[in-house]
């Protein structure tokens, strides 16, 4: 117990020192702040029983002061989180003959991935409760979700013959795309490392609108074949030469969730 007792002092006395070095951050400055942060998207409701995925990614944020003497600001945000995903490799051997003599046999070698994702961007309008400890932030967000889900496919050859512009990606394209209006609010925590930057916990609260989707457990199942027939050129590769069998029905449900988020912030320009 004294142990625990003695963490704890010297916890708040760490936090302490910042803020006694740091009473101005958040306040009397009209310089932007910038916010650079990890995210974990969770979904709430018919979201989360239509989809069994917990999303990662992260966003950044940019606000701007209406006034060094009032702690509020206007902002603007964009991120996205990866929302399950699917990975197959596909190898295959083309034959090379001249009349029925095989002369030489090329191996073809491909990774597939399918990703489901949701972006998103927002205008928010943030308010700073400047506790002389910890600050306390609240946020009203306004704005669209974007869900997708596409598949990539990646040259694996041995020399690489089937890259287009030095790239290693043959073909990319998109099963399903919807967008949706969504707003809602975020509530967090402040903690000053210095007079200009600043760690930040976040929790959001996101309502988002009806849209089509897929979930991990469906991508799971398909099964993407590499045909490369008829008029097939391996230096022009195109939709026609793979066959992704989705067999699946899209989702339809509204998309509302948590955002949980853990991140820095600093002002530019000082």
């Amino acid at each position: 117990m004294n142990k625990i007792s003695t963490y704890f002092i010297f916890f708040l006395t760490a936090l302490s020192s910042f803020s006694q070095s740091n009473k101005g951050w958040f306040s009397k400055t009209t310089s932007p702040l910038f916010e650079l942060q990890l995210n974990a998207a969770v979904p709430h409701g018919d979201f989360a029983h239509n989809t069994h995925s917990v999303g990662f990614g992260g966003s950044l944020d940019y606000y701007y002061p209406f006034s060094k003497n009032l702690p509020l600001y206007i902002g603007f945000s964009g991120g996205g989180a990866l929302m399950g995903s699917h990975s197959q490799h596909l190898h295959r051997d083309i034959e090379i003959s001249v009349g029925n003599t095989i002369i030489d046999v090329i191996p073809i070698d491909l990774d597939v991935r399918t990703n489901n994702a949701i972006w998103n961007g927002f205008i928010k309008l943030r308010a700073v409760a400047p506790f002389p400890l910890i600050k306390v932030y609240f946020d009203g967000l306004i704005g669209l979700n974007y869900l997708n889900t596409s598949t990539t496919i990646y040259d694996r050859t041995q020399y690489g013959w089937l890259s287009v512009d030095g790239t290693d990606v043959v073909n990319s394209s998109t099963q399903l795309g919807s967008w949706t209006f969504a707003y809602g609010g975020e509530a967090g925590f402040i903690i000053p490392t210095s007079d200009i930057g600043a760690f930040k916990f976040g929790l959001s609260y996101i309502i988002g609108g009806n849209a089509e989707y897929y979930d991990e457990t469906q991508i799971n199942e398909w099964d993407v074949q590499f045909s490369g027939e008829g008029t097939y050129n391996p230096n022009d590769l195109n939709n026609d030469d793979f066959e992704i069998n989705q067999n699946a029905t899209p989702r339809l449900s509204a998309t509302n969730m948590f955002l949980i988020s853990f991140g820095f912030s600093k002002y530019l320009g000082l």
